[in-house]
């Protein structure tokens, strides 16, 4: 009997499910992700060598997109160690749509990073007592890491201080499979890393007066080697503060979609999107051979003040005071903003 064969076709098929290292915690500059909806909730319990996840009733719900930058001068002092902030810009594509901004600030010393900030429309968590370390990276199959994390939150109108643990691992590697939400399905090798931040929430002399609970899984695709290559992620948040009646758990997950268009094709993307007339008066309308997913409109200072899915091909805008404006809108090929007078 010929015995090579097989222990080539075996030797082969290891190589092939081998799993990939992590390169690093965040995605690629300036990619662009689907936010999806599953109609069953998600089954991530799958972990170790050569899993399987099939998530194949995604619903294609919104858009983000990360932007990496360098701190600037005030924010490494309101978060000291930082050496990159993450812009991570949502919209959902409903007429009564969230508009949100996160901001993740890290640090990065001998390959072992660590957060130092987060900050969003609801919470922000500055660890200036103790940075919550990730891990080092690249990260191998079955590395693991728990870091304690302190420093101070403000929670609305409540500020105090926090005490925490983050426990991040490379659980699993195996396939993924999705289903085409826009831009086609997926099945492929993938790294996942699994992250748990533990956080208790102190007010004044009170000790735990709440909890902060987040869970984040991070799918890596393998086929160029890992890299940056984030494919999915997501991200589940449970905030639990009884004194103030608050219990509320969400979830949100991203879907790789593309790259943001380079400075030419932006110019040309840009150059098929119309407002007519503009200046406006009482209506809006968009002139373009795109599809658009999504408009909102904000004011000079950033607040959204309007948004939509412009499913019926105009925006109401009398309500409007007089004034500049920016809209912001999402198509299939990217997001363009335009600036806009209301007369």
């Amino acid at each position: 009997m010929n015995t090579k064969p097989l222990l080539l076709l075996i030797f082969f098929s290891y190589l092939s499910n081998a799993q990939t290292p992590i390169d690093s915690y965040f995605g690629s500059d300036q990619a662009i992700y689907q936010i999806v909806n599953s109609s069953i909730p998600l089954d991530q319990t799958n972990s170790g060598a050569n899993a399987v996840w099939n998530f194949d009733l995604f619903t294609n719900i919104g858009e983000s997109d990360d932007n990496m930058t360098a701190p600037s001068a005030t924010e490494i002092a309101t978060y000291p160690n930082t050496t990159k902030k993450v812009t991570i810009n949502s919209i959902l594509f409903s007429t009564n749509s969230t508009n949100s901004i996160s901001e993740i600030f890290s640090s990065s010393a001998a390959n072992m990073v660590s957060i130092t900030g987060m900050k969003n429309t609801d919470l922000e968590l500055n660890y200036i007592k103790n940075n919550a370390s990730l891990g080092t990276f690249p990260m191998t199959y079955g590395y693991s890491n728990t870091d304690t994390s302190a420093g101070t939150y403000i929670y609305g109108m409540y500020l105090g201080t926090f005490t925490g643990t983050i426990t991040s691992s490379f659980d699993a590697y195996g396939t993924l499979t999705m289903n085409n939400t826009g831009n086609g399905s997926f099945s492929d090798g993938v790294s996942r890393l699994k992250t748990v931040q533990n956080i208790s929430l102190n007010y004044g002399v009170l000790t735990n007066i709440g909890t902060v609970l987040q869970t984040t899984y991070n799918y890596y695709n393998t086929t160029n080697n890992g890299s940056n290559s984030l494919i999915l992620r997501t991200i589940t948040t449970s905030i639990s503060v009884p004194s103030l009646g608050i219990n509320q758990t969400t979830t949100q997950i991203e879907r790789f979609s593309t790259m943001k268009l380079g400075i030419n094709d932006m110019e040309l993307q840009a150059n098929q999107i119309q407002i007519i007339p503009n200046p406006i008066e009482d209506v809006l309308k968009i002139k373009t051979t795109l599809k658009i997913d999504a408009v909102r409109i904000s004011d000079i200072n950033g607040r959204v003040v309007l948004s939509s899915d412009y499913s019926q091909n105009y925006l109401d805008v009398s309500h409007l005071e007089k004034g500049v404006y920016f809209a912001t809108i999402a198509t299939d090929s990217g997001i363009i903003t335009k600036r806009l007078l209301k007369k």
